[in-house]
């Protein structure tokens, strides 16, 4: 390429001044390889190379050309060498392709160019098989792990990791990533196959994601990202040359540390300027992740009865607590003398007398659904005439009245749960009995057959005497103390508390900390409590610091943060040149983008220490990751206890048979009985 009429640019035929750029080339891809392109003489100025984990590495320059001309046509693969960084063409700082022209002053061009990434992004799908099979498709399956799923017949691995995922994603269209300058060429003196990523980055990716993998119309960085979302520590920065295109992967949280000196003129790099924000927003210094509460069982006694109960040498299932009334003594005294209000036995208009209750100890007053344990209960009859020996079992919590010693304790109907956190029941009558008064009869002198007054001789009955219980208890379950876990296990920790005094405590709920349930309480074990303190620790890893963001500005090109893979901490002198405590001595903030600016020989960083965005796996993610099943529940039927799994809401029966399986009569019937049982209890809604 040459310039012609160089009156054009508004200078006087000389070349522009190198800017800095006396150890920088370029060299652009033709038809008969690389050819290098004088900088000066074509007015190449302003050149910019910035380097990101989030986006592809840019270079930026403008020409001192016709704003209509093309000096260097679209598409054209370009790279730059700087033999400050490495003499050899195979080593470049910069290699991509020219993407944007734009025309700015009248005699000035600007170009952005990208690294073969972008064209990766925009090119290069994923497809079920490597580029070279012509039957492929835009749909690629990992995983499947249900074996009725339609992907079954499709997928490509059933057990692949995350290294493994990687490998295909890079190596099926390891031709297409060559013509884009995305791949190390092939080199025809070794008997391998050169790829596309290094080996030893991937050592550490083992996880096997537990649920389905599927990239579908999806180009390779999409495919990355995703994938490395489950590894959100690890990042990946594409790496140029001919023999050292790799799509390079770090762990930035143990990336090199580096520490600047503020205030020292001879320091290097020297820092010419720094922006450093910090925040305590969000921050918290321990986690507890729950679980459910542990589920127990009680008996409550109306304390103000004879008949309480209460024996602390009895052995029973049952913790002894205390039934408080909900009405006053007067209210009670008024309903013994007027009795309930009409003459409906119903009525419930006379307050809460037998009729409203609390659990006394708070405490026990969170109140479950059902019981631990079957109880018999004996049936109710509102006259006192009606009582029975009727025993039924039942596993739902139980309201009982006694009124006499011989008959024992019957069940009261319809009553209610009104208030389950606070303890608090209701029956929707007045728990009493009625004894029926013998009835008086006013017989007249009448000198009729029948001997009875007539119409003008009224008949009068008297009310029924209302017989209060001498003891009411309920047989119900509470909810104590939860299934926990807790990091740190006791106190506080991270720099916002250790600086800041911030005592901040993250509160999170998981049913899948308990292994299963025993009779409906939750259990859990050492391994699985172990496995949630990993969650625990995650989570608190990316709250519990200080987190210090910004950048800063280095005298010179540093080429030591190119490849990025970098974190920086800060020092100072004072004014007379003595070490100064600056609390940023450890900030490990981690470098995200580089841009180094020839022209003004500077390099500027931008970096951050919220590690939130760096090692905040999803919880749902690193359960999957740590393999922790879904609980393990019981379901009671007429066949005893027969153990279900619940995934995402619904619940499957578990069919646990030898390796004869349906070879027998016994075992055919034991599963024909199953599947019968799962059919009903789905019939009763409970499936």
């Amino acid at each position: 390429m040459s310039i012609s009429n160089p009156v054009d640019f508004g200078f006087d035929g000389t070349p522009p001044p190198p800017e800095n750029y006396s150890g920088l080339r370029m060299f652009q891809l033709g038809v008969e390889g690389w050819a290098e392109v004088d900088m000066p003489g074509e007015g190449i100025v302003e050149l910019q190379l910035s380097v990101a984990y989030s986006h592809a590495t840019t270079l930026t320059f403008s020409i001192l050309a016709p704003q209509h001309t093309l000096p260097i046509a679209p598409r054209t693969a370009i790279k730059l060498i700087d033999e400050a960084f490495d003499e050899s063409e195979d080593r470049p700082i910069f290699e991509g392709w020219v993407h944007d022209i734009s025309p700015s002053e009248s005699n000035r061009v600007d170009y952005t160019c990208y690294d073969a990434t972008k064209r990766a992004a925009d090119e290069v799908f994923v497809f079920s098989l490597p580029y070279t099979r012509s039957h492929r498709v835009p749909r690629l399956v990992y995983n499947v792990k249900i074996e009725e799923d339609e992907d079954k017949a499709f997928e490509r691995n059933n057990s692949a990791s995350i290294a493994e995922i990687v490998k295909d994603l890079l190596n099926d269209p390891i031709d297409e990533l060559r013509e884009i300058l995305a791949a190390p060429d092939e080199d025809s003196s070794s008997s391998s196959e050169e790829k596309a990523y290094d080996e030893d980055d991937l050592a550490e990716l083992t996880y096997e994601p537990q649920e389905k993998v599927v990239f579908e119309s999806e180009t390779l960085r999409s495919a990355l990202d995703r994938t490395l979302s489950h590894y959100p520590r690890y990042r990946y920065l594409f790496h140029p040359g001919e023999h050292e295109r790799k799509w390079r992967l770090r762990d930035v949280k143990a990336a090199p540390q580096v520490t600047f000196t503020l205030n020292d003129p001879n320091a290097t790099p020297q820092v010419l300027s720094l922006v450093l924000e910090r925040s305590i927003e969000q921050r918290f210094t321990a986690v507890t992740i729950y679980g459910p509460q542990a589920l127990s069982s009680a008996v409550a006694y109306q304390d103000d009865l004879d008949s309480n109960g209460c024996d602390s040498s009895e052995e029973t299932p049952f913790l002894c607590v205390t039934l408080k009334r909900l009405w006053t003594d007067q209210e009670q005294d008024s309903f013994l003398q007027n009795g309930p209000s009409g003459s409906n036995f119903f009525d419930t208009e006379v307050g809460s007398v037998f009729r409203r209750w609390q659990i006394e100890e708070e405490e026990y007053r969170q109140m479950g659904r059902r019981l631990r344990d079957p109880i018999f209960v004996g049936m109710f009859s509102p006259n006192i005439f009606g009582s029975g020996l009727a025993k039924r079992t039942t596993i739902k919590p139980s309201l009982q009245a006694r009124w006499d010693d011989a008959v024992g304790w019957e069940n009261l109907n319809g009553w209610f749960i009104e208030n389950a956190a606070n303890g608090v029941i209701q029956v929707p009558y007045h728990a009493v009995k009625s004894f029926p008064a013998a009835a008086s009869v006013s017989v007249s002198s009448s000198s009729s057959a029948e001997n009875f007054s007539t119409d003008r001789d009224p008949i009068t009955f008297p009310a029924d005497e209302s017989i209060l219980p001498i003891g009411v208890r309920l047989y119900y379950t509470y909810y104590g103390e939860p299934l926990k876990v807790r990091k740190p296990a006791s106190g506080f920790e991270g720099t916002a508390y250790e600086r800041y005094g911030i005592q901040n405590e993250m509160h999170r709920y998981d049913e899948f900390l308990a292994t299963g349930y025993d009779r409906g309480s939750p259990v859990t074990d050492d391994e699985r409590k172990g496995k949630f303190e990993r969650i625990a620790e995650q989570i608190l890893e990316g709250h519990k610091d200080v987190v210090y963001s910004g950048g800063c500005s280095l005298h010179g090109i540093h080429y030591d943060f190119l490849r990025l893979n970098k974190r920086v901490n800060f020092t100072g002198l004072d004014g007379e040149g003595n070490p100064e405590t600056l609390d940023w001595e450890d900030i490990n903030a981690i470098v995200t983008d580089v841009e180094f600016d020839y022209a003004e020989n500077l390099t500027t960083l931008t970096f951050s220490s919220d590690h939130l965005e760096f090692t905040q796996v999803d919880p749902e993610q690193l359960k999957k990751r740590l393999k922790i099943p879904a609980s393990q529940f019981v379901i009671e039927s007429d066949e005893g206890f027969i153990p279900f799994i619940e995934i995402d809401g619904r619940r499957y029966i578990v069919s646990l048979s030898g390796k004869n399986e349906g070879n027998s009569a016994a075992e055919n019937k034991r599963r024909n009985d199953l599947d019968r049982l799962q059919r009903e209890r789905f019939k009763r809604g409970l499936d």
